[in-house]
């Protein structure tokens, strides 16, 4: 998603001390529905604020599934050798921040070659090396389409929105080693986005190519933007280039497939950079809900809390799936509550780590580079040492305190903790 440099949402999600000294800020609240199109041009060296891409090519978001398997594609143009003559002028501009080469997205191996495949009018067929997988995950972008208007100044009927959304664009067509083919719609907003697009222009069956990343609370590890600390996420779907992740899950998993044809319907360019496979029980972009667990750290290792530039841990990662915090376990004393004073702070423990995490059934945790432990083993509470599930709170409590002696409601400061000493926040609230 694209936020303009001169957008309300930009300015309060940027804001700093520094710039609510600055006399000279002086910032533009509104803009124009053609300034907030997803082909808004920069111009200069202004970039796109909020930007998880800015001239960064590597397409890394983490530790890639063993699941999955890139495929090799044999291009027709050099991604490069793109021109206005191809795209628009914008996306010819937006080229040198697309990811290139072998990377990883969203727990995904991809590997783009020196060329990648750019549709437009012309039916492109491409031949496999022969392959049965239930899972095809295809790496792609549309360019932008912009709104026509009248000679009165109006959007022509029927106003379609600046994502173009169900606009059918191409067909991909599967072709089976046995003869049989399987043609499968692509449609804007769907299956494939715009390598930018406007604010809530997001796709529903698709994903950016990087995903969502935990922030720290500004106080803890200062990030660069203080809004983003705020809410703990950086959702990181959007860039100067986006590339779009679509799952397709084959109905015929033990067909071979041999060919792939591509069919744009000339509405917009294409850019097609890679193709994954891979087999898992549902759709890998789809994660579970929010779980816990308890990592248990060797002796004399201490945590270490910091996030690196890709919003990763060092000690534990997850493949199809994303780490949302990690803080070490706070030891209350249950058995002499009682007896301690008001407020008492909790130890901290030195090897036992809470974890937070949201991810596929299927996922692998990463540990230190030289471990891994399947989500499931996890789930169901396999004998380990390392890491340890943590019971969902799923049931509702209302907590009513009254006087002693009396039904008399009293106001209290009141926080829960669950049976491994994990913070239960009120419904509706922070969940730290």
């Amino acid at each position: 998603m694209t936020y303009l440099s001169r957008s309300r949402r930009n300015f309060i999600k940027t804001l700093s001390t520094s710039t609510l000294l600055s006399a000279s800020f002086a910032p533009v609240l509104a803009t124009s529905p053609d300034e907030n199109q997803a082909g808004h041009k920069l111009s200069g060296n202004q970039q796109l604020p909020g930007t998880t891409q800015e001239k960064n090519t590597d397409l890394y978001d983490g530790p890639d599934s063993p699941l999955f398997k890139p495929i090799t594609i044999n291009g027709n143009k050099a991604l490069s050798n793109l021109t206005g003559a191809d795209v628009s002028n914008e996306m010819a501009e937006a080229v040198v921040s697309a990811p290139t080469g072998k990377g990883t997205a969203w727990g995904i191996p991809f590997k783009m070659g020196n060329k990648i495949l750019y549709l437009r009018n012309e039916t492109v067929n491409m031949e496999v090396v022969p392959f049965s997988s239930k899972w095809l995950v295809f790496l792609h972008t549309s360019d932008h389409i912009p709104l026509v208007r009248n000679d009165d100044g109006f959007y022509k009927k029927p106003f379609e929105g600046v994502g173009y959304l169900n606009k059918h664009i191409a067909n991909y067509v599967i072709i089976y080693t046995d003869g049989d083919e399987l043609s499968l719609p692509v449609r804007e907003r769907f299956h494939i986005g715009m390598f930018r697009q406007g604010w809530g222009e997001n796709c529903t069956e698709s994903v950016a190519h990087h995903k969502p990343r935990p922030v720290r609370p500004h106080h803890d590890q200062t990030a660069k933007k203080w809004g983003l600390s705020q809410i703990r996420v950086n959702v990181a779907d959007r860039g100067d280039w986006v590339n779009w992740l679509w799952a397709w899950e084959n109905p015929h998993p033990d067909k071979k497939i041999k060919a792939i044809r591509f069919e744009p319907l000339n509405k917009t360019p294409i850019i097609l950079s890679a193709i994954s496979t891979g087999n898992v029980q549902s759709n890998p972009l789809r994660w579970k809900s929010r779980q816990k667990a308890i990592l248990t750290l060797p002796p004399g290792i201490e945590f270490d809390p910091t996030l690196d530039e890709y919003g990763l841990l060092s000690q534990i990662k997850l493949d199809l799936g994303q780490i949302i915090s990690a803080t070490p376990r706070l030891l209350y004393p249950d058995d002499e509550w009682a007896q301690t004073y008001n407020n008492k702070v909790p130890e901290k423990s030195k090897r036992e780590i809470i974890i937070e995490y949201s991810a596929h059934p299927d996922a692998i945790f990463h540990l230190n580079g030289q471990h891994s432990i399947p989500v499931s083993d996890i789930i169901k509470k396999s004998t380990q040492k390392i890491l340890k599930p943590i019971a969902p709170a799923n049931k509702k409590v209302k907590i009513r305190v009254v006087e002693k002696g009396s039904s008399k409601p009293v106001p209290v400061k009141f926080h829960a903790h669950g049976a491994k000493d994990e913070y239960l926040a009120p419904i509706n609230r922070h969940r730290q």
